[in-house]
């Protein structure tokens, strides 16, 4: 008995073939497409988690310095130094912040720039200013440390201790790790003239304008009950006031 073979003179070898190649293709076209889905997705996350514990480490840093900064204006203490790693951030003092002290709505005992140390990166910024740590994360900021800025509603007591900072360094991008160095260059008591005689007060305030953390500011004077917001002026009713202002020049040194 003869054997009938196809209609087409051969025996779907060639079909099988050219379907395993073209199944192997599809195979190999989606591994390597997985394959750089994960290497990106993995890689982005990790340069998330990179730069996130760079930010905490130079949180705390920051941390660090603003405790060390605010004790140099005690007698005594005239310098504070830390380390950062910066990986490509930056270190600058931003002196476009200012503070005015008005004694009774009308009396200007001090009025000039206030000054922030600030550590920046695409989406973060940690800055001390006047005394307080602040942290901005794109648009928002937040007040982390207090500055020494008092009003006690119960004995009528104000004390506004100022810290003003001056670039004594350019600004500095690094990948490195940059040493900042803070050093006493004044400290002055601009109100009273004499702490012994009366005072003829009744209220202080204190207005902040142009700083990198003006939400932060606003919203921590608001949430405080002794003082009484209006934009940028805080005001508290005391009859008795203190206001001193120690200037720290601000070194950078990679």
């Amino acid at each position: 008995m003869r054997t009938r073979s196809t209609h087409d003179g051969h025996d779907g070898t060639d079909d099988r073939g050219v379907s395993d190649a073209l199944a192997f293709v599809i195979t190999f076209s989606i591994i390597i497409a997985s394959v750089g889905l994960v290497y990106g997705v993995g890689f982005t996350s990790l340069m998330d988690i990179r730069d996130g514990q760079q930010n905490a480490n130079a949180q705390q840093t920051f941390e660090s310095l603003a405790t060390g900064m605010n004790e140099i204006r005690n007698p005594g203490a005239y310098s504070r130094s830390g380390r950062v790693e910066l990986r490509g951030s930056a270190l600058s003092v931003d002196t476009g912040s200012q503070v005015k002290v008005t004694i009774n709505g009308t009396e200007t005992v001090y009025d000039g720039p206030l000054g922030a140390l600030l550590y920046e990166n695409e989406q973060t910024a940690i800055g001390y200013e006047g005394g307080a740590l602040f942290r901005r994360d794109r648009s928002s900021s937040v007040m982390n440390a207090d500055p020494g800025i008092e009003c006690s509603g119960g004995s009528n007591i104000a004390v506004i201790s100022l810290v003003v900072l001056q670039q004594e360094s350019p600004s500095i991008s690094s990948t490195g790790t940059v040493a900042i160095t803070g050093r006493k260059r004044n400290v002055s008591r601009v109100f009273p003239d004499n702490l012994t005689g009366s005072q003829n007060v009744t209220s202080v305030s204190v207005r902040i304008t142009n700083s990198r953390f003006q939400e932060a500011w606003d919203r921590e004077f608001d949430d405080r009950s002794t003082w009484s917001v209006s934009g940028n002026t805080y005001t508290c009713q005391a009859d008795r006031v203190y206001v001193r202002v120690t200037v720290i020049g601000i070194e950078f040194q990679s």
